[in-house]
């Protein structure tokens, strides 16, 4: 995960300019949440222009789609990058927080095991499935695996890593990055 975060972080995507520039189709709720983020659209490798003569929801024109890797991108990769932007912000606190079990007070903290996707900071940027995908394979692929022997100091170079993530608890993938181990015979041994 602390792989991920700084790929994240410090990736750089390329832009390829289109010859002329395609009109989005969007509503007008999802071109207000293009337009305040126009910066991490920018970020994406996705250049917006505004045109203020259409109606709302067919001003935005796109003028460059990313590339990263060969992998090809489209107007959908647009639309997955406002949708997770439109999920974050409407997760603050909702339904669906409530229908995973997560409080108001820890949306967004560390007992918010599930919203990690669409949550971003000042050094996580959110990107579109592909990117995800790809910066999830590239961060997992070098990383330590189930079994591996370490020294000491390794282990603990890892939990300070861990320590400094808002989601430590699993890979981009889903799969955990900790185990929690308990003498259960210990438990039961215990004095009530």
């Amino acid at each position: 995960k602390f792989r991920f975060e700084g790929l994240n972080r410090e990736s750089r995507i390329d832009r390829q300019p289109l010859i002329s520039p395609h009109p989005l189709q969007l509503t007008p709720a999802q071109e207000a949440i293009a337009l305040g983020h126009l910066d991490i659209l920018r970020r994406n490798g996705f250049d917006v222009g505004v045109d203020e003569a259409q109606p709302p929801g067919r001003r935005l024109r796109l003028s460059s789609l990313p590339t990263c890797q060969g992998l090809v991108f489209s107007e959908r990769d647009v639309h997955d990058l406002i949708h997770a932007l439109e999920e974050a912000e409407g997760s603050s606190h909702d339904e669906r927080s409530e229908a995973r079990g997560v409080q108001p007070q820890d949306v967004g903290s560390l007992f918010d095991i599930t919203g990690h996707r669409a949550a971003w900071s000042a050094t996580a940027v959110p990107r579109p499935a592909k990117v995800w995908q790809l910066l999830a394979c590239r961060a997992c692929r070098g990383a330590v695996m189930i079994g591996k022997a370490l020294r000491v100091g390794e282990m603990e170079k890892i939990l300070r890593n861990l320590s400094g993530l808002q989601q430590p608890w699993n890979c981009p993938h889903g799969r955990p990055t900790m185990r929690h181990l308990v003498d259960t015979s210990a438990a039961r041994a215990a004095p009530t």
